[in-house]
């Protein structure tokens, strides 16, 4: 059986108004004005007509417009950038028409949640003037940030060298001196959200270490003493002050990481970072 899936392309729109009289009575008034949504992660193009009072557009041609984006809670200008007139002065399709577009840097390192917006004209040599977002005289429009296209960033999970402990029992060299296993903390692997080829990443950090890091992972539901424990790959390390990494591939339901330092070791292993 085919899956039919149709995606649909819809033009982002907002009326700005401008050159308000009060005089005037107002032949159409708006119920209300949508807000704008913006998807981070892509490029966003807004498309501004600007307006008299009696739903006319105006004439752009050789103005400029500029967007700013404002902060709710503290008022901060987080963007402000000039819009694309599209109005060449003789076409009527875009008469009073100018674009913004938010490429993906420009709300990369923006919070998801609503912010304020708002449009200024630059009108000739006599300065920037106001548009408005509805005809009540309200400068301001609502824009809402969202990241609905790509998943939501998540920091990797750090194990740092105090994390490390050593087991009740030790291990010995074949020809004499004690060595110590460390072992981490358990790492939840989130299986629920894997698929089989999921890629795990280990990132070591280290100074002057010498031994071996090895991966292991588990399937068991629960973390208890008798959980079998699995080496899925090891790095061995020599003398180093490097950042080196290994990945496993597949879908466990936890991990932790054991490190074996040399005989000679005497550095230490400062951390190591687990990103799935």
């Amino acid at each position: 059986m085919n899956s039919i899936c149709i995606s649909y392309i819809y033009e982002t729109g907002f009326t700005l108004f401008s050159d308000l009289d009060g005089t005037v009575k107002q032949g159409y008034t708006p119920m209300y004005q949508k807000n704008i949504q913006v998807v981070k992660g892509v490029t966003n193009t807004i498309k501004f007509t600007v307006k008299n009072q009696d739903q006319k557009p105006l004439d752009m041609n050789g103005e400029t417009l500029t967007f700013n984006l404002v902060n709710n809670e503290t008022g901060a200008v987080h963007l402000q950038k000039a819009c694309t007139t599209l109005d060449d002065g003789s076409t009527t399709s875009t008469k009073g028409v100018a674009t913004i577009t938010l490429t993906e840097s420009d709300t990369a390192s923006l919070v998801s949640k609503f912010y304020k917006f708002s449009v200024t004209r630059t009108v000739g040599g006599s300065g920037n003037h106001a548009t408005y977002a509805n005809t009540h005289y309200g400068v301001a429009g609502t824009l809402e940030i969202v990241d609905h296209v790509y998943p939501a960033f998540t920091n990797s999970v750090e194990l740092p060298n105090t994390d490390f402990t050593r087991p009740t029992t030790s291990h010995f060299y074949t020809y004499g001196g004690q060595i110590t296993e460390y072992f981490s903390s358990i790492v939840d692997a989130q299986a629920e959200y894997k698929r089989n080829n999921a890629i795990h990443t280990f990132t070591h950090y280290s100074s002057a270490y010498t031994g071996d890091v090895t991966i292991q992972g588990t399937l068991d539901d629960q973390v208890s003493a008798d959980t079998s424990w699995v080496d899925l790959t090891t790095v061995s390390v020599t003398n180093q002050d490097t950042i080196g990494y290994a990945n496993v591939t597949g879908v466990y339901n936890y991990f932790k990481v054991k490190h074996l330092p040399g005989s000679l070791n005497t550095g230490t292993l400062d951390k190591v970072l687990v990103r799935s």
